[in-house]
């Protein structure tokens, strides 16, 4: 005779308690993480204007990539337009915000001049990007 007790039930198996500890990990460190507090205990390597980061892109992007490419670079400029998560500085920079920045956005104008830290994360397209951007 066949037994009509099921052992497959996972939550009779003893790594459901690992399970949920793990999600629950997860999700402290997903809300209290901050990637932008490493770019803020940095110093720039660079500060250059949008223009002059964007001409050496176009002049030789492998070249503009060595020099900055995962650096903590500073770029000074007009803001040209604001999203929820991130700026574009002079039509040639996109500054791309995380976490408690991105609540700095809100206070900012279009044509507002502003000093921008982050990473920069190469270019895609036409403009160059920074990742973990903070307002400086």
């Amino acid at each position: 005779m066949m037994n009509n007790k099921s052992n497959n039930n996972w939550m009779n198996q003893p790594s459901w308690p690992y399970i949920v500890g793990l999600v629950f990990v997860l999700y402290l460190f997903f809300k209290f993480y901050d990637p932008s507090s490493s770019t803020r205990s940095k110093s720039a390597v660079y500060n250059l204007s949008p223009y002059e980061l964007l001409n050496e892109y176009k002049s030789n992007e492998a070249a503009a990539d060595k020099k900055y490419l995962g650096k903590i670079i500073s770029v000074s400029g007009a803001i040209t337009d604001i999203s929820s998560e991130d700026i574009r500085l002079n039509e040639d920079v996109v500054c791309n915000f995380e976490g408690k920045e991105k609540d700095k956005l809100a206070n900012l104008h279009t044509g507002d001049r502003i000093t921008i830290k982050g990473e920069c994360a190469g270019k895609f397209l036409w403009t160059v990007h920074l990742k973990y951007s903070i307002i400086q």
